[in-house]
Protein backbone atom coordinates (compact mmCIF):
# COMPACT_ATOMS: atom_id res chain seq x y z
CA UNK A 1 0.00 0.00 0.00
CA UNK A 2 3.05 2.36 0.89
CA UNK A 3 3.73 1.81 -2.61
CA UNK A 4 1.14 2.58 -4.27
CA UNK A 5 -0.48 5.78 -2.09
CA UNK A 6 1.12 8.58 -4.08
CA UNK A 7 0.30 7.51 -7.22
CA UNK A 8 -3.93 6.91 -5.56
CA UNK A 9 -3.68 10.50 -4.80
CA UNK A 10 -2.65 11.73 -8.10
CA UNK A 11 -5.91 12.27 -9.70
CA UNK A 12 -6.51 14.92 -6.18
CA UNK A 13 -3.81 16.96 -7.55
CA UNK A 14 -5.69 16.82 -11.27
CA UNK A 15 -8.87 18.12 -9.33
CA UNK A 16 -7.04 20.97 -7.96
CA UNK A 17 -5.56 21.59 -11.06
CA UNK A 18 -8.64 21.98 -13.30
CA UNK A 19 -11.04 23.67 -9.79
CA UNK A 20 -8.69 26.10 -8.78
CA UNK A 21 -4.96 26.15 -10.15
CA UNK A 22 -6.39 27.31 -13.66
CA UNK A 23 -7.29 30.53 -11.39
CA UNK A 24 -4.09 31.32 -10.36
CA UNK A 25 -2.36 34.40 -11.84
CA UNK A 26 1.17 33.41 -12.41
CA UNK A 27 2.41 29.94 -13.33
CA UNK A 28 4.94 29.96 -10.39
CA UNK A 29 1.78 30.26 -8.12
CA UNK A 30 0.25 27.29 -10.25
CA UNK A 31 3.55 25.09 -9.97
CA UNK A 32 4.35 26.14 -6.22
CA UNK A 33 0.47 24.55 -5.81
CA UNK A 34 0.77 21.43 -7.59
CA UNK A 35 3.89 20.62 -5.58
CA UNK A 36 2.55 21.47 -2.33
CA UNK A 37 -0.08 18.89 -3.19
CA UNK A 38 2.25 16.22 -4.68
CA UNK A 39 4.13 16.21 -1.66
CA UNK A 40 1.04 15.99 0.38
CA UNK A 41 0.72 12.61 -1.49
CA UNK A 42 3.95 11.73 0.75
CA UNK A 43 6.10 11.97 -2.25
CA UNK A 44 9.58 12.84 -0.56
CA UNK A 45 10.80 15.52 -3.81
CA UNK A 46 14.13 16.91 -3.97
CA UNK A 47 13.91 19.35 -7.20
CA UNK A 48 11.25 20.28 -9.90
CA UNK A 49 11.53 22.52 -12.80
CA UNK A 50 8.55 23.52 -15.26
CA UNK A 51 10.11 25.14 -18.63
CA UNK A 52 7.86 26.37 -20.87
CA UNK A 53 8.71 27.61 -24.53
CA UNK A 54 7.41 31.05 -25.49
CA UNK A 55 7.52 33.45 -28.81
CA UNK A 56 8.50 36.42 -27.84
CA UNK A 57 11.39 38.61 -29.58
CA UNK A 58 13.32 38.84 -26.45
CA UNK A 59 12.75 35.61 -24.14
CA UNK A 60 13.01 32.12 -25.37
CA UNK A 61 11.75 30.56 -22.53
CA UNK A 62 10.38 31.41 -18.62
CA UNK A 63 11.43 28.65 -16.05
CA UNK A 64 9.97 28.00 -12.47
CA UNK A 65 12.52 25.74 -10.54
CA UNK A 66 12.00 24.31 -6.84
CA UNK A 67 14.39 22.91 -4.66
CA UNK A 68 13.82 21.13 -1.31
CA UNK A 69 14.15 24.22 1.24
CA UNK A 70 13.67 27.01 -1.16
CA UNK A 71 10.98 29.07 -2.20
CA UNK A 72 9.57 28.48 -5.96
CA UNK A 73 11.78 30.86 -8.50
CA UNK A 74 11.08 32.52 -11.93
CA UNK A 75 13.96 32.70 -14.79
CA UNK A 76 13.46 34.50 -18.20
CA UNK A 77 15.65 32.73 -20.68
CA UNK A 78 17.35 35.75 -22.80
CA UNK A 79 17.40 35.31 -26.73
CA UNK A 80 20.92 35.55 -27.86
CA UNK A 81 23.10 35.10 -30.31
CA UNK A 82 24.41 31.34 -29.34
CA UNK A 83 22.19 30.46 -26.26
CA UNK A 84 21.51 27.15 -27.57
CA UNK A 85 25.01 26.16 -27.01
CA UNK A 86 25.59 27.88 -23.51
CA UNK A 87 23.78 25.16 -22.24
CA UNK A 88 20.25 23.88 -23.30
CA UNK A 89 22.09 21.62 -26.16
CA UNK A 90 24.08 19.97 -23.52
CA UNK A 91 20.52 19.64 -21.22
CA UNK A 92 17.81 16.88 -20.62
CA UNK A 93 15.45 18.95 -21.92
CA UNK A 94 16.80 19.62 -25.61
CA UNK A 95 16.81 15.99 -26.21
CA UNK A 96 13.24 15.71 -24.38
CA UNK A 97 11.52 19.10 -26.80
CA UNK A 98 13.37 17.45 -29.82
CA UNK A 99 10.44 14.86 -29.10
CA UNK A 100 12.24 11.78 -27.50
CA UNK A 101 11.05 12.12 -24.07
CA UNK A 102 10.20 11.03 -21.68
CA UNK A 103 13.27 10.85 -20.09
CA UNK A 104 14.34 8.68 -16.75
CA UNK A 105 18.10 8.67 -15.22
CA UNK A 106 18.46 6.99 -11.98
CA UNK A 107 21.09 8.52 -10.09
CA UNK A 108 22.75 6.55 -7.38
CA UNK A 109 23.63 3.10 -7.25
CA UNK A 110 24.47 0.39 -9.92
CA UNK A 111 22.09 1.81 -12.82
CA UNK A 112 23.07 5.50 -12.55
CA UNK A 113 23.77 7.14 -15.34
CA UNK A 114 24.36 10.39 -15.07
CA UNK A 115 25.37 11.65 -19.00
CA UNK A 116 23.91 15.51 -18.10
CA UNK A 117 25.87 18.41 -16.14
CA UNK A 118 22.49 18.53 -14.18
CA UNK A 119 22.43 14.88 -13.12
CA UNK A 120 25.42 15.10 -11.84
CA UNK A 121 24.75 17.95 -9.85
CA UNK A 122 21.44 16.31 -8.59
CA UNK A 123 23.07 13.10 -7.74
CA UNK A 124 25.71 15.41 -5.61
CA UNK A 125 22.56 16.70 -3.99
CA UNK A 126 21.69 13.13 -3.17
CA UNK A 127 19.10 12.71 -5.60
CA UNK A 128 18.58 9.12 -6.71
CA UNK A 129 15.94 9.49 -9.10
CA UNK A 130 15.06 12.11 -12.19
CA UNK A 131 12.03 11.91 -14.78
CA UNK A 132 11.92 14.46 -17.61
CA UNK A 133 8.51 14.53 -19.03
CA UNK A 134 6.99 16.52 -22.70
CA UNK A 135 3.84 18.72 -22.17
CA UNK A 136 2.39 18.19 -25.63
CA UNK A 137 0.34 21.23 -27.04
CA UNK A 138 -2.21 21.17 -29.55
CA UNK A 139 -0.24 21.42 -32.80
CA UNK A 140 1.62 18.34 -31.10
CA UNK A 141 5.11 20.13 -30.54
CA UNK A 142 6.30 19.73 -27.02
CA UNK A 143 5.63 22.96 -25.67
CA UNK A 144 7.11 22.70 -22.06
CA UNK A 145 8.23 19.86 -19.57
CA UNK A 146 8.44 19.23 -16.67
CA UNK A 147 10.86 17.77 -14.38
CA UNK A 148 10.96 15.42 -10.93
CA UNK A 149 13.42 14.32 -8.82
CA UNK A 150 13.86 12.44 -5.67
CA UNK A 151 16.21 11.04 -3.06
CA UNK A 152 14.25 8.31 -1.67
CA UNK A 153 16.17 4.91 -2.01
CA UNK A 154 14.97 2.96 -4.92
CA UNK A 155 13.95 6.77 -6.31
CA UNK A 156 10.29 6.86 -7.59
CA UNK A 157 7.57 4.14 -8.07
CA UNK A 158 5.83 2.76 -10.88
CA UNK A 159 2.69 3.99 -9.36
CA UNK A 160 4.50 7.44 -9.15
CA UNK A 161 5.20 7.80 -12.23
CA UNK A 162 1.88 6.83 -13.72
CA UNK A 163 0.52 9.58 -11.84
CA UNK A 164 3.37 12.01 -12.98
CA UNK A 165 1.75 10.68 -16.89
CA UNK A 166 -1.72 11.11 -15.69
CA UNK A 167 -1.34 14.68 -14.71
CA UNK A 168 0.37 15.59 -18.11
CA UNK A 169 -2.59 16.55 -20.34
CA UNK A 170 -4.04 18.94 -17.69
CA UNK A 171 -0.62 20.66 -17.54
CA UNK A 172 0.00 20.41 -20.97
CA UNK A 173 -3.42 22.42 -21.24
CA UNK A 174 -3.14 24.70 -18.55
CA UNK A 175 0.26 25.72 -20.15
CA UNK A 176 -0.56 26.28 -22.77
CA UNK A 177 -3.57 28.15 -22.65
CA UNK A 178 -1.24 30.54 -20.53
CA UNK A 179 1.07 30.55 -23.46
CA UNK A 180 -1.47 31.87 -25.63
CA UNK A 181 -2.46 34.42 -23.44
CA UNK A 182 0.91 35.78 -23.21
CA UNK A 183 1.54 34.84 -26.64
CA UNK A 184 -1.24 37.18 -27.64
CA UNK A 185 0.34 39.67 -25.30
CA UNK A 186 3.83 39.99 -26.30
CA UNK A 187 2.21 40.02 -30.05
CA UNK A 188 0.11 43.40 -29.33
CA UNK A 189 2.67 44.72 -26.67
CA UNK A 190 5.43 44.57 -29.42
CA UNK A 191 3.78 45.80 -32.73
CA UNK A 192 0.86 48.38 -31.19
CA UNK A 193 2.85 49.39 -27.90
CA UNK A 194 1.80 48.14 -24.07
CA UNK A 195 -1.21 50.46 -23.50
CA UNK A 196 -2.86 49.96 -26.44
CA UNK A 197 -2.41 46.10 -26.66
CA UNK A 198 -3.61 46.12 -23.30
CA UNK A 199 -6.68 47.92 -24.28
CA UNK A 200 -7.25 46.07 -27.35
CA UNK A 201 -7.16 42.57 -24.72
CA UNK A 202 -9.96 44.40 -22.89
CA UNK A 203 -12.47 44.47 -25.71
CA UNK A 204 -11.13 47.95 -27.29
CA UNK A 205 -11.49 46.38 -30.77
CA UNK A 206 -14.23 48.19 -32.30
CA UNK A 207 -13.61 50.61 -35.27
CA UNK A 208 -13.51 54.03 -34.88
CA UNK A 209 -13.74 53.21 -30.69
CA UNK A 210 -11.87 56.03 -29.10
CA UNK A 211 -11.37 59.01 -26.13
CA UNK A 212 -10.50 62.17 -26.21
CA UNK A 213 -6.92 62.73 -24.19
CA UNK A 214 -4.51 65.35 -23.66
CA UNK A 215 -1.13 64.41 -24.33
CA UNK A 216 2.50 65.47 -25.25
CA UNK A 217 2.67 64.52 -28.92
CA UNK A 218 6.36 62.92 -30.14
CA UNK A 219 7.52 62.91 -33.27
CA UNK A 220 10.80 62.13 -34.63
CA UNK A 221 12.51 61.55 -37.83
CA UNK A 222 15.85 60.27 -38.95
CA UNK A 223 17.67 62.77 -41.66
CA UNK A 224 18.62 61.33 -44.86
CA UNK A 225 17.46 57.85 -44.14
CA UNK A 226 16.37 57.31 -48.25
CA UNK A 227 19.89 58.30 -49.32
CA UNK A 228 21.25 55.89 -46.84
CA UNK A 229 18.86 53.08 -48.20
CA UNK A 230 19.65 53.55 -51.76
CA UNK A 231 23.46 53.67 -51.23
CA UNK A 232 24.48 51.25 -48.48
CA UNK A 233 24.12 47.30 -48.05
CA UNK A 234 20.86 46.76 -46.31
CA UNK A 235 22.22 45.07 -43.51
CA UNK A 236 23.81 47.77 -42.40
CA UNK A 237 20.97 50.08 -43.33
CA UNK A 238 18.67 47.93 -41.21
CA UNK A 239 21.17 47.84 -38.23
CA UNK A 240 21.34 51.36 -38.47
CA UNK A 241 17.68 51.76 -38.03
CA UNK A 242 16.97 49.34 -35.34
CA UNK A 243 19.78 51.44 -33.32
CA UNK A 244 18.34 54.32 -33.88
CA UNK A 245 14.82 53.41 -33.38
CA UNK A 246 15.92 51.43 -29.85
CA UNK A 247 17.58 54.62 -28.89
CA UNK A 248 13.89 56.53 -29.39
CA UNK A 249 11.97 54.51 -28.11
CA UNK A 250 14.18 53.03 -25.39
CA UNK A 251 13.91 56.97 -24.23
CA UNK A 252 10.63 57.38 -24.65
CA UNK A 253 9.81 54.20 -22.66
CA UNK A 254 12.14 54.98 -19.86
CA UNK A 255 10.26 57.81 -19.12
CA UNK A 256 6.66 56.71 -19.29
CA UNK A 257 5.85 57.52 -22.40
CA UNK A 258 4.04 55.19 -25.22
CA UNK A 259 5.24 54.51 -28.63
CA UNK A 260 2.39 54.13 -30.92
CA UNK A 261 3.71 53.70 -34.17
CA UNK A 262 7.21 53.64 -36.87
CA UNK A 263 6.41 55.32 -39.58
CA UNK A 264 8.98 55.03 -42.26
CA UNK A 265 12.27 56.33 -40.05
CA UNK A 266 9.40 57.99 -38.52
CA UNK A 267 8.22 57.60 -34.62
CA UNK A 268 5.23 58.65 -33.16
CA UNK A 269 4.83 58.49 -28.89
CA UNK A 270 2.84 60.25 -27.02
CA UNK A 271 3.27 61.08 -23.24
CA UNK A 272 -0.64 60.99 -22.02
CA UNK A 273 -1.85 63.91 -19.08
CA UNK A 274 -4.35 62.36 -17.02
CA UNK A 275 -7.97 64.39 -16.55
CA UNK A 276 -7.50 67.04 -14.03
CA UNK A 277 -3.24 66.65 -14.25
CA UNK A 278 -1.29 69.77 -14.95
CA UNK A 279 0.69 69.20 -18.41
CA UNK A 280 4.12 70.06 -16.11
CA UNK A 281 4.69 66.50 -15.40
CA UNK A 282 4.84 64.89 -18.88
CA UNK A 283 6.25 67.88 -21.03
CA UNK A 284 9.09 67.67 -18.45
CA UNK A 285 9.21 63.57 -18.85
CA UNK A 286 9.10 64.11 -22.55
CA UNK A 287 11.93 66.66 -22.59
CA UNK A 288 14.02 64.42 -20.52
CA UNK A 289 13.73 61.70 -22.89
CA UNK A 290 14.41 63.67 -25.60
CA UNK A 291 17.73 64.49 -23.41
CA UNK A 292 18.24 60.81 -23.74
CA UNK A 293 17.65 60.48 -26.81
CA UNK A 294 20.12 62.74 -28.33
CA UNK A 295 23.00 61.65 -25.61
CA UNK A 296 22.08 57.89 -27.42
CA UNK A 297 22.19 59.15 -30.84
CA UNK A 298 25.77 60.95 -30.18
CA UNK A 299 27.32 57.68 -29.41
CA UNK A 300 25.65 55.85 -32.58
CA UNK A 301 26.84 58.72 -34.49
CA UNK A 302 30.41 58.81 -33.37
CA UNK A 303 30.55 54.70 -33.68
CA UNK A 304 28.87 55.42 -37.45
CA UNK A 305 31.52 57.65 -38.73
CA UNK A 306 34.23 55.39 -36.58
CA UNK A 307 33.45 53.21 -38.99
CA UNK A 308 33.21 55.54 -42.18
CA UNK A 309 30.01 55.94 -42.44
CA UNK A 310 28.39 59.10 -42.61
CA UNK A 311 27.09 61.43 -40.00
CA UNK A 312 23.63 60.36 -38.56
CA UNK A 313 21.21 63.01 -38.40
CA UNK A 314 18.17 63.36 -36.55
CA UNK A 315 14.76 65.42 -35.33
CA UNK A 316 12.51 65.20 -32.54
CA UNK A 317 9.41 67.48 -32.05
CA UNK A 318 6.99 68.16 -28.74
CA UNK A 319 4.07 69.49 -28.56
CA UNK A 320 0.69 69.31 -26.25
CA UNK A 321 -2.78 69.35 -26.95
CA UNK A 322 -5.85 67.08 -27.56
CA UNK A 323 -5.34 64.06 -29.41
CA UNK A 324 -8.37 61.09 -30.46
CA UNK A 325 -6.81 57.40 -29.20
CA UNK A 326 -8.09 54.84 -30.65
CA UNK A 327 -8.64 52.45 -33.66
CA UNK A 328 -8.36 53.43 -37.12
CA UNK A 329 -8.67 51.71 -40.17
CA UNK A 330 -10.72 48.87 -42.53
CA UNK A 331 -13.12 47.10 -41.29
CA UNK A 332 -10.53 44.31 -41.14
CA UNK A 333 -7.16 45.98 -40.77
CA UNK A 334 -7.31 48.45 -37.55
CA UNK A 335 -4.46 51.01 -36.21
CA UNK A 336 -4.84 51.48 -32.57
CA UNK A 337 -3.21 55.07 -32.62
CA UNK A 338 -3.17 59.11 -31.94
CA UNK A 339 -5.06 61.29 -34.72
CA UNK A 340 -5.96 65.29 -34.50
CA UNK A 341 -4.39 68.64 -34.93
CA UNK A 342 -2.12 68.15 -32.17
CA UNK A 343 -0.26 65.25 -34.04
CA UNK A 344 -0.19 67.44 -37.31
CA UNK A 345 1.03 70.10 -35.94
CA UNK A 346 4.38 67.88 -33.85
CA UNK A 347 5.17 66.57 -37.33
CA UNK A 348 5.28 69.70 -38.89
CA UNK A 349 7.60 71.25 -35.99
CA UNK A 350 9.96 68.22 -36.71
CA UNK A 351 10.11 69.51 -40.12
CA UNK A 352 11.93 72.88 -38.76
CA UNK A 353 14.91 70.72 -37.17
CA UNK A 354 16.79 70.61 -40.03
CA UNK A 355 16.16 74.31 -40.96
CA UNK A 356 17.11 75.69 -37.87
CA UNK A 357 20.22 73.00 -37.20
CA UNK A 358 18.27 71.88 -33.95
CA UNK A 359 17.81 68.39 -32.86
CA UNK A 360 15.17 69.18 -30.47
CA UNK A 361 12.38 71.66 -30.95
CA UNK A 362 8.71 71.94 -28.94
CA UNK A 363 5.81 74.79 -29.11
CA UNK A 364 4.72 77.58 -26.74
CA UNK A 365 2.52 75.23 -25.21
CA UNK A 366 5.11 72.61 -23.91
CA UNK A 367 7.05 75.87 -23.13
CA UNK A 368 4.96 76.71 -21.01
CA UNK A 369 5.53 73.98 -18.40
CA UNK A 370 9.13 73.32 -19.00
CA UNK A 371 10.66 76.02 -16.75
CA UNK A 372 14.55 76.45 -18.25
CA UNK A 373 14.51 73.51 -20.12
CA UNK A 374 14.02 75.30 -23.40
CA UNK A 375 14.95 78.88 -25.07
CA UNK A 376 13.42 80.54 -27.77
CA UNK A 377 14.37 80.30 -31.50
CA UNK A 378 11.37 82.90 -32.41
CA UNK A 379 8.13 82.44 -34.90
CA UNK A 380 7.81 80.40 -37.90
CA UNK A 381 4.97 79.57 -40.42
CA UNK A 382 4.03 75.93 -40.46
CA UNK A 383 2.25 74.45 -43.61
CA UNK A 384 -1.46 75.16 -43.34
CA UNK A 385 -1.35 77.38 -40.45
CA UNK A 386 -1.76 81.03 -41.17
CA UNK A 387 -0.38 82.27 -37.79
CA UNK A 388 3.61 82.33 -37.20
CA UNK A 389 4.33 79.80 -34.28
CA UNK A 390 6.61 80.37 -31.50
CA UNK A 391 9.33 77.95 -31.88
CA UNK A 392 11.48 76.73 -29.04
CA UNK A 393 14.55 74.29 -28.69
CA UNK A 394 15.84 72.23 -26.12
CA UNK A 395 18.97 74.23 -23.98
CA UNK A 396 22.82 72.26 -24.53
Amino acid sequence: MEATRGGQRFPEVGRWLIEEGRFLPRLEDVFGGLLARVQAADLPLLRSGLHVSVLHPQLVAISVHWWRGRDVTRVERRRYPGWEAAGYNASPLAVVDAGHGPLRRRLAGAEAVLDFPILQELAGEGGTDYYLMPLVFGDRRVGATLSWCTDRPGGFTAAEIAGFEALAPLLSVLCELRVQRGLASTILDTYIGRTAGQRVLAGTIERGSGELLTAVVWYCDLRGFTARAEAGPPDAVIALLNAYFGNMAGAVQDHGGEVLKFIGDGMLAIFPIAAGDAPDAACVRALSAARQACDAMEALDRDVQARGGGAVGFGIALHVGEVTYGNIGAPDRLDFTVIGPAVNQAARVEGLCRTLARPVLATAGVARHAGDWLEPLGGFVLRGIDEPQQIWGLRA
